[in-house]
């Protein structure tokens, strides 16, 4: 029906119809703190995350507290068998003696990102 528009036209209608849809935002986004929080910072990368091909589905937010910027990252695994193999597969890529069975709680120095917890 509007194939007959310019393609600029075309482009603004299909962007207004997918904006007026009833997607929502992920529900990963809602386990990250909002102090600190840096407004619409909220990313996703499905692949290839800190250049590691093993690592997938990141959910990203930056803060800013005081003068520190920082991003958190939640990965999902597609079950907790995935999520545990893409830990080990960290672990072991980055040389770590780190035992994944052993706490509740894992502190990983990344000599690129710094430390996480897990």
């Amino acid at each position: 029906m509007w194939l007959a528009l310019p393609v600029h036209r075309q482009l603004k209608l299909l962007i207004a119809e997918q904006l007026n849809n009833k997607t929502t935002f992920p529900n990963e986004f809602r386990h990250f703190p909002l102090k600190g929080k840096i407004k619409f910072s909220e990313k996703y990368f499905n692949e290839n995350i800190l250049g590691y091909p093993f690592l997938r589905h990141s959910f990203e937010v930056s803060y800013q507290l005081n003068d520190q910027k920082y991003t958190l990252f939640l990965l999902k695994g597609n079950d907790e068998t995935d999520a545990q193999d893409m830990l080990e597969a960290y672990i072991a890529e980055t040389k770590s003696e780190i035992k994944p069975a052993d706490a509740l709680f894992i502190n990983i120095n990344d000599r690129y990102t710094g430390v996480g917890s897990y």
